[in-house]
């Protein structure tokens, strides 16, 4: 089998479906007693294929196994183009196995997989080729590589081609759940107003950050990324409905998202925000299994919006377009305490000086119980010690 070799020490595989062959972590020589051993490698290989197409890995799925143990992602398939900066990356692992994904100089990411085996992963994608890499905690040698590019050019062109009455919404990879009986709503104080579709809440004494469910507004305050178009009046509008009023808050399946923040349909006086934003233009549809409630909802009210040109629609032509230099917001405001010059302070803290192995700090004004206190934002940079940047934006202590 052309591709297949046995590495001597470690049997460890990684399954390269798309031209189902097997890929050898390493090489050995063919040679004395190892090319003695070759049909035994060839014997070897041919079951491990065998296992990877019983698996159903595949067509789009690529995945990785060992000892038994499966790791696959179902969607998107490696080399993927997609028009939108929000992936969700989906696939099969053991029951509740822990999943994580590699990140050179920063701490690894990590989700969980369901009694089913089915895990997720969001992740918010840069300009070009994105490479992922996962692997089982339980099992580090088995590993699945993912790149996936993001070209804002090729939503435009769908968009221009689409029909009146299509939404130009990527299909899910499995059925959705069938709309589920809403659960009951819990207020909360509206003490922030973050952008277009995340705010800042207090629930019973406890101040947690709301990200809306089923919508996505133009970016204006991750570092990470460009900001956008109407992001700015998209902010201001999300202000003028939630910002210092009593809101109640509906669950629909997941709990958080990975970086922790509540997933929640979002309401001021019986009337939900986030379908509101859809519907005048400032936010899009933005489907992600399994909190599909409201979608129908939603791509009804992004469609109304579309065809009347409201919003983005009219301004932008559209949701992911970057904003014009001259015009995108000023940066974070100067910090207030710069670190002294030749300090051994914390990398992870441009802007202040922390000390290198001080006592833990916390944000001002925050749940933390010091004893040191920081008053932001500042820039963070990994690996964040003192765990200041809790949405994991690039800023802490906002």
């Amino acid at each position: 089998m052309r591709g297949a070799s046995v590495q001597r020490q470690r049997r460890a595989w990684r399954v390269t479906l798309e031209s189902a062959r097997l890929t050898p972590t390493s090489r050995v020589p063919v040679s004395g007693r190892s090319a003695a051993r070759r049909p035994v490698a060839w014997a070897l290989a041919a079951v491990l294929v065998a296992s990877a197409t019983a698996l159903g890995c595949a067509g789009e799925t690529t995945g990785a196994q060992q000892d038994g143990t499966v790791l696959t992602v179902e969607t998107p398939s490696d080399g993927e183009t997609v028009s939108s900066r929000e992936l969700l990356i989906q696939g099969k692992a053991p029951a509740h196995a822990e999943v994580r994904r590699h990140i050179r100089f920063a701490p690894d990411d990590k989700v969980q997989a369901d009694a089913e085996g089915r895990w997720e992963y969001r992740a918010k994608l840069k300009d070009g080729t994105n490479n992922f890499e996962f692997f089982l905690q339980q099992a580090k040698d088995v590993r699945v590589k993912l790149a996936v590019t993001y070209d804002p050019s090729a939503q435009a062109v769908r968009r221009a081609t689409a029909t009146p009455t299509t939404v130009p919404t990527r299909p899910p990879t499995r059925p959705l759940s069938p709309t589920s009986t809403p659960t009951p709503r819990q207020r909360a104080q509206v003490i922030d107003v973050v952008d277009g579709d995340t705010i800042r809440v207090d629930i019973d004494g406890v101040r947690v950050t709301v990200r809306y469910i089923g919508v996505d507004t133009p970016e204006t305050v991750d570092p990470r990324t460009q900001a956008e178009c109407f992001g700015a009046e998209a902010a201001a509008r999300n202000r003028e409905l939630v910002a210092d009023k009593t809101v109640e808050l509906e669950r629909d399946v997941s709990e958080t998202d990975r970086f922790g923040r509540l997933l929640r349909y979002v309401y001021v006086d019986g009337r939900m925000v986030n379908e509101t934003l859809v519907r005048e233009g400032y936010a899009v549809a933005s489907t992600y299994p399994p909190d599909v409630r409201y979608q129908d909802r939603f791509l009804a009210a992004e469609r109304e919006a579309r065809e009347d040109q409201r919003g983005l629609w009219a301004s932008c032509g559209g949701a992911d377009t970057p904003l014009p230099t001259a015009t995108r917001p000023p940066p974070p405001p100067a910090p207030t305490n710069p670190p002294p010059a030749g300090a051994s302070c914390e990398p992870s803290y441009p802007d202040v000086c922390i000390p290198i192995g001080s006592a833990d700090y916390d944000c001002q004004g925050g749940r933390g119980d010091g004893p040191n206190y920081i008053r932001g934002p500042i820039r963070v940079l990994p690996p964040d010690p003192h765990r200041l940047d809790a949405d994991r934006d690039g800023i802490g202590c906002e």
